[in-house]
């Protein structure tokens, strides 16, 4: 399998440094009733709860679900129409999208890696990451490369998923720090 990619292209515009993708603090999300990946719903509901906690961690962001796809703010689906190498997609208009043709996983802690299986967790906390405002960084130590950072250590084993400084960096410079 070639190296998987986020579907966000590289080339990026200039943007409003004063712009901010999403001004009120609590962000609804749902899931599109008809979402089918090659695992559990409700394991794709507590992995995009899990991306969403890692961000508003360091944001003043909430995040809420809600079971109305159309209001919502953050809206997640699956589809079949992705180019040869991209896995999922997203955008600052709320758009977060899913390869339903590969397989996905969610790995637990100190699990090796599975040939062919994509981390659902890692993909996900990135396409957030484009949801929230962020590009695509060319450094080793982000979340936002366009290559997906994976969350096993040199031993292949899987190690807890954060974000790095670089990206809280950036998302601050956004959206300023969460106070506590």
């Amino acid at each position: 399998m070639a190296e998987p990619r986020c579907g966000v292209s590289d080339i990026q515009e200039i943007v409003d440094l004063n712009y901010i993708p999403w001004t009120n603090e609590n962000i609804s999300y749902a899931i599109e009733k008809t979402f089918s990946l090659d695992m559990p719903i409700s394991e794709v509901r507590q992995v995009i709860r899990e991306s969403l906690d890692l961000w508003s961690k360091y944001i003043p962001r909430n995040f809420i679900e809600i079971d109305n796809f159309d209001a919502a703010d953050i809206k997640i689906s699956s589809q079949n129409n992705f180019d040869k190498n991209e896995v999922a997609n997203a955008n600052t208009k709320g758009t977060l999208v899913f390869d339903k043709k590969l397989k996905w996983k969610r790995y637990k802690i100190g699990e090796t890696e599975f040939p062919d299986t994509l981390d659902i967790l890692a993909v996900t906390v990135h396409e957030i990451g484009h949801i929230l405002g962020l590009k695509h960084l060319s450094i080793q130590e982000t979340n936002m490369k366009p290559n997906f950072y994976h969350f096993f250590d040199l031993n292949n084993v899987y190690i807890q998923p954060f974000i790095f400084a670089a990206d809280i960096q950036s998302i601050q410079s956004i959206y300023g720090e969460k106070k506590n």
